[in-house]
């Protein structure tokens, strides 16, 4: 298995600092379904792994692919079409988005911005320090330095 290290997901309530990715980049082409699996390790970051993977959990709980996350491309599916989101998460009073920037240490290569569909704990039981996040996202574009602002402007669609 291949780690890539170290990444912050940045996300509207705050950034959360996963120790790596495993197995290789996902694709970063916009529209594609991806999985990214993050885990969270006592590696000397100040925030303890359990801390930093319980970060995640609200945005987890709320993703819910087809009932509060919704995902598509403007124009169909054709090289054209930009992809859009629709979020509808009432009820879920501590997440404002599932829109994150994936942004690993270095040159940024495989940074993005995506939208949360979903998300498993695949936490090994046997390890007492290390926790893992597999999430489902969809990709929306490249990141470029854009702020949270462009992204919701460019990629929201609020019609439900």
């Amino acid at each position: 298995m291949t780690a890539i290290v170290p990444w912050t997901i940045e996300t509207s309530v705050g950034d959360v600092t996963a120790d790596w990715l495993e197995g290789t980049l996902f694709n970063t082409a916009p529209g594609d379904e991806v999985t990214a699996t993050f885990a969270f390790v006592s590696w000397g970051e100040p925030v303890s792994p359990r801390d930093r993977h319980g970060a995640l959990q609200p945005l987890v709980d709320a993703a819910r692919d087809g009932v509060t996350i919704r995902t598509g491309v403007r124009g169909g599916a054709t090289d054209t079409g930009l992809p859009y989101y629709r979020e509808e998460l009432t009820g879920f009073d501590e997440v404002d988005s599932l829109l994150v920037a994936l942004l690993p240490e270095g040159d940024r290569r495989g940074a993005v911005w995506a939208i949360l569909r979903s998300g498993s704990d695949a936490t090994p039981g046997t390890e007492g320090d290390v926790f893992v996040w597999e999430l489902e996202l969809t990709v929306l574009k490249r990141y470029e330095g854009e702020d949270r602002a462009e992204i919701e402007a460019e990629y929201g669609d609020e019609v439900l």
